[in-house]
């Protein structure tokens, strides 16, 4: 049988206790309730992706041969999961970068990228990727990077 233990506290005396107790206990519901908030979106964040995924298949089963109608997809997905207003999409196929989908981008910029197709520098985040690397650079590896080009 379970027990309960109430005491009964006047108003204006309560301890140092119970204080301590009560906030440990807000703390304690906060990082609670912070921790629920964080693995929903964690969730929702999951399932947008698995459903992108699954359309683009879709398009990939669609279209076989036609890579046009992929990268498309492919670039349209990302944006609505980035919440992104356009997005340029290219393919690197040994030497250069080359633009195969683009999606909302203001004229200036399409026009730019038609007549010249993107030539990202040598320590560009698309150049590291294509090198087998990452997108992200830790600051001290821009500065080396920084530090290489300049001396």
């Amino acid at each position: 049988m379970a027990r309960a233990d109430y005491r009964m506290i006047r108003p204006g005396k309560v301890g140092r206790d119970e204080v301590s107790n009560e906030r440990d206990a807000r703390q304690h519901v906060s990082r609670s309730a912070t921790s629920a908030c964080r693995a929903e979106a964690e969730l929702a964040e999951a399932r947008d992706q698995q459903a992108a995924t699954a359309e683009v298949l879709q398009v990939i089963n669609s279209s076989p041969g036609d890579l046009t109608p992929v990268f498309n997809a492919m670039l349209e997905r990302a944006m609505r999961l980035c919440v992104a207003k356009f997005g340029v999409m290219t393919t690197f196929d040994g030497s250069r970068f080359q633009t195969v989908a683009w999606h909302g981008v203001p004229s200036a910029l399409a026009d730019l990228l038609a007549k010249a197709p993107p030539d990202p520098g040598p320590y560009s985040a698309p150049t590291r990727m294509a090198r087998g690397g990452s997108a992200h650079g830790t600051p001290r590896q821009l500065q080396d990077a920084c530090h290489e080009r300049c001396f």
